[in-house]
């Protein structure tokens, strides 16, 4: 039996890209706004960066949660350069960023 013909409740593999997923996770958050238009055609989006006790800094969708050391992944987007925002400190974190994609 293929994973595609697997019953409702089941995991079916994706079919689609990453930056897909990352869209329809935006397109299905009931919570925040966190994306709009720009005049220019492009997009800008309100996303998070947190960095933990180790000195990882990672990118997140939505405001993440403090776990002991580190934070939750539940809407983790990937891990960024370290040397990226020196400013930005487990202590201090998460703060909020915007990305701007332009056309």
């Amino acid at each position: 039996m293929e994973l595609d013909e697997l019953k409702d409740g089941f995991y079916k593999p994706s079919k689609m890209t990453r930056e897909e997923e990352i869209q329809k996770l935006i397109d299905e958050d009931t919570g925040v706004d966190n994306y709009g238009s720009l005049s220019n055609g492009g997009m800008i989006m309100k996303l998070w960066i947190a960095r933990d006790r180790d000195g990882l800094i990672y990118l997140y969708m939505k405001k993440p949660i403090i776990i002991t050391h580190y934070f939750d992944t539940k809407y983790l987007i990937g891990e960024i350069d370290e040397t990226l925002f020196p400013e930005v400190t487990f202590e201090n974190s998460p703060q909020e960023v915007e990305l701007k994609l332009v056309k």
